[in-house]
């Protein structure tokens, strides 16, 4: 609730230092904003009344005086040129309204004085400002709308306040509900929702008003549905746009308001995850998913509760030692936000393909409060690795290891239904870019490899799949007395052909050499050609992460290397 006030009242001071700032223009364009939706409405209106003028054979009675005297003809005629007059100063207003924000936003960027803060800094305040003053409007034509239907329909104003008064306690919880989902348009589906249900049920009060009781005049009741549509529909508009303005409040404070600094936003974990890392209360839910779980030293008492990083924000983990000493665990603890890291790593770890891998035995997975936990029973002779100069080294190991395991289909098969491999990412697009950056002594490479794209594309699908751990670092990496590394964590494992995690050197191209040897055991399907396919594959995954970051001339100097594997194939 706090939360919520704070926000209230920034947005306040938002508006208030918004207009302050310009407020010539900021009137104005509030002013032909109300101007423009007061045309719309009538512009809306009149073609309605056209309608039910032509249904009739003379001019209806209850039409004024002055108007008795015209034709049916003129009067209808008149009433649809009036009609267009009024959508053409809808649309009049509208672009004035839209000048005048776009001048004033740029203004009160120039005047706060600080230097650019961000990309598409400019498009953030004209957004920002365009929204809080069509806001402002919308609020005060709802408010124009209630006082205008108190005095000619008093019971639809009435139906209108208490609506607003019983949904508006609401709107911090779908708020709320819609940031936990990470769905900013939640709140606006919800609120339309709720606002074609209140305007049903205000349907349905007008229909019985209008049998039952003694209600205003079909012109009048006419206006009212059309005033009471477009200003319940304004303010859901309004609320969703103030909502959104809000969750940039660190950006817009920093363009808008001189005594704010842009900060760099950290990832913030769940509300309640914060009490569950506390030294008494992790001991307890520690203690309970290790009674729950496999580990042999959950027959003895917790000796030795230590934190490890993961080097991954919102993913905690501890390694848990028993009183006999011979046993250690890692106990692993996701946010919510890495709710889908959890998913995925023990998707992997519970796969028939988990007893090769080099990664610790998934015993349990739970959740505990609202969080899912993990876990991994650590073998024998395994510690953390506590010399980080070993880790280069280590990792080639430990990649050299993936490249021998072959994947199970019951991993493979789901993953490929939804992720691209290497392979399936190049195309002419991704690499045109290189015919401008290339001289004219590398040009006909570049035009070698565009040629025979379709044939590198097809050497590369041709390979097996090989898995990949991206987010191994050293303090995720377990090693033996024998220095064999095992990793943690893997809740970003992923798939691609093998070969893509060599590097793209010598010492890259040796490895896959010596993972080809070890993987020949396993796999007779191995030919010769496939050394040159798993070299291909190590260059043209650099090339492709070369030209994400359009890093050109490095991704010029591998292409060569690229196209002498490619030669023979095509010759």
């Amino acid at each position: 609730m706090l939360e919520h006030s704070s926000t209230l009242r920034w947005l306040v001071a938002l508006t208030i230092r918004l207009v302050q700032v310009t407020p010539f223009r900021s009137s104005q364009a509030i002013l032909f904003t109300l101007i423009a939706q007061t045309a719309l409405m009538l512009g809306m209106l009149l073609p309605i009344k056209v309608v039910m003028l032509l249904g009739v054979d003379r001019m209806p009675s209850y039409m004024p005086d002055f108007l008795q005297q015209w034709s049916l003809e003129s009067l209808i005629l008149s009433l649809s040129g009036l009609a267009v007059v009024f959508f053409v100063i809808y649309l009049v207003g509208e672009k004035l309204a839209t000048n005048l924000v776009n001048s004033a936003a740029r203004d009160i960027v120039q005047q706060a004085g600080k230097v650019v803060l961000f990309e598409n800094q400019e498009q953030v305040a004209n957004n920002t400002y365009k929204k809080v003053v069509t806001s402002l409007a919308g609020i005060i034509f709802t408010c124009l709308v209630l006082i205008f239907l108190g005095f000619a329909y008093p019971i639809v104003a009435i139906a209108i306040i208490v609506a607003i008064t019983l949904v508006a306690p609401a709107i911090p919880g779908l708020r709320a509900q819609a940031q936990k989902l990470q769905q900013p348009q939640l709140l606006m589906q919800s609120l339309q929702n709720i606002n074609n249900i209140g305007f049903l049920l205000l349907f349905a009060l007008i229909v019985c008003d209008h049998l039952y009781f003694i209600a205003p005049s079909i012109i009048l009741t006419i206006a009212t549905i059309i005033l009471t549509r477009q200003a319940t529909g304004k303010l859901v508009s309004s609320i969703a746009d103030l909502a959104n303005t809000a969750s940039n409040r660190e950006k817009v404070s920093a363009l808008f308001f001189h005594n704010q600094v842009l900060l760099n936003h950290i990832p913030v974990p769940s509300e309640g995850i914060w009490s569950l890392l506390e030294l008494t209360t992790r001991n307890v839910w520690i203690e309970e998913s290790l009674n729950n779980s496999d580990w042999p030293g959950a027959n003895y008492s917790i000796s030795d509760i230590r934190w490890l990083q993961t080097g991954t924000p919102n993913i905690f983990a501890f390694w848990v030692t028993s009183e006999s000493r011979d046993d250690s665990c890692i106990v692993k603890i996701f946010d919510k936000t890495r709710e889908s890291q959890s998913i995925h790593e023990a998707t992997l770890l519970a796969c028939p393909t988990a007893s090769n891998l080099p990664a610790p035995e998934l015993l349990n997975t739970s959740i505990q409060h609202g969080f899912h936990v993990h876990v991994l029973g650590v073998p024998a002779g395994f510690i953390p690795l506590e010399e980080r100069t070993k880790f280069l080294e280590l990792s080639q190991i430990f990649h050299q290891h993936l490249a021998i395991i072959q994947p199970d289909n019951s991993i493979t098969a789901p993953y490929l239904r939804s992720h691209p491999l290497l392979w399936q990412k190049l195309n002419e697009e991704l690499l045109r870019p290189l015919l401008l950056a290339c001289s004219d002594q590398n040009r006909e490479d570049v035009v070698y490899l565009l040629e025979n794209l379709s044939s590198l594309r097809q050497q590369l699908s041709s390979l097996p799949t090989a898995l990949q751990n991206p987010t191994i670092n050293p303090h995720t990496l377990l090693i033996s007395e024998d220095e064999t590394p095992i990793s943690w964590h893997w809740g970003q494992w992923s798939l691609d052909v093998l070969g893509c995690s060599f590097p793209a050197n010598m010492k890259g191209m040796t490895k896959i050499q010596q993972a080809l040897e070890q993987r020949e055991l396993a796999d007779n399907t191995l030919n010769a050609t496939e050394s040159v396919n798993i070299e291909l594959a190590s260059f043209t995954n650099a090339l492709f992460f070369c030209m994400k970051s359009q890093r050109f001339n490095d991704a010029l100097d591998l292409i060569p290397k690229i196209n002498k594997r490619i030669k023979p194939i095509v010759s």
